[in-house]
């Protein structure tokens, strides 16, 4: 599913269509784009999320999840 430099194994997720914008991520692409939220094991369990410009073909990761999410 991601495809870039995210070590490790996917085990489990979602993916939804954020034709709004909410997450912020498709400012300069009208209609949104794909989030995903999956589990990563990278030797431990951890929550990811990547984001998908291209219909899901290739994902890149947000790189600031683990400080948003244990803050």
């Amino acid at each position: 599913m991601v495809t870039g430099p995210t070590p490790g194994q996917i085990f489990t997720g979602s993916a939804v269509v954020d034709s709004n914008n909410i997450s912020g991520f498709f400012d300069d692409y009208p209609g949104g784009g794909l989030v995903a939220i999956y589990t990563l094991n990278e030797p431990k369990e951890v929550q990811n999320v990547a984001y998908s410009l291209d219909d899901g073909t290739t994902y890149k990761e947000f790189e600031n999840i683990r400080s948003s999410i244990y803050k």
